[in-house]
């Protein structure tokens, strides 16, 4: 599964033509977000790509399953990434030109990460904010921006990778003070234990 996730990232390592001059007829959008903004880049994906087929793939529980669009041929249920194989497989069978995923703020990065996994010839990356742009070489620039904006509007480079690693960083070190203080506890206890028994020795 990883070696297929880093095979997907390869696309942003070099450049692509500009999605007008690929011939997309069928697209599957990966509905990692919000019944709303589903719905929206359901609207941009028609209209964009009008004589391509939409397929739409969102969280089982979601609203975003029960989604009607006039563009949509199929819906597939995404139920957590033990169907990451599966759905694969039906991916790849449908042999999608284009796979639209929505990058927006509001949580289910499973569905996410799932979307590097899946087969496609072109990514494209759709933002609550209506914006879109390709998983590519040549929109690095916008990718790049995009996180920034996502981690804390506009901060320069060190700041946003200072406050990245802070964020790596913290929850480790307060799993590992509370190991450390666990062990003391317990260490302080067999002490006293131990120490009850010399006594009654």
């Amino acid at each position: 599964m990883f070696k297929s996730i880093l095979l997907r990232l390869l696309p942003f390592l070099r450049s692509q033509p500009p999605l007008a001059q690929e011939r997309i007829e069928h697209i599957l959008l990966v509905g990692s977000g919000s019944r709303l903004n589903i719905e929206r880049a359901l609207d941009y994906a028609a209209a964009r790509f009008p004589a391509a087929r939409l397929a739409l793939l969102a969280e089982h529980n979601d609203q975003g399953t029960r989604v009607v669009h006039a563009g949509v041929a199929a819906t597939g249920a995404y139920h957590g990434l033990g169907t990451a194989a599966s759905l694969r497989r039906e991916a790849a069978a449908a042999r999608y030109d284009l796979k639209v995923v929505l990058w927006t703020g509001e949580g289910q990065t499973g569905l996410k990460l799932l979307a590097f996994y899946l087969p496609a010839r072109r990514m494209l990356l759709f933002t609550e904010g209506g914006g879109a742009f390709t998983w590519s070489f040549d929109d690095r620039l916008a990718i790049w921006n995009h996180v920034r904006w996502r981690m804390g509007s506009g901060r320069p480079l060190l700041a946003t990778l200072r406050r990245l690693g802070w964020a790596v960083l913290n929850p480790i070190l307060s799993f590992v003070a509370f190991i450390l203080l666990l062990l003391w506890h317990a260490g302080l206890f067999v002490r006293r234990i131990l120490g009850r028994r010399r006594r009654d020795e």
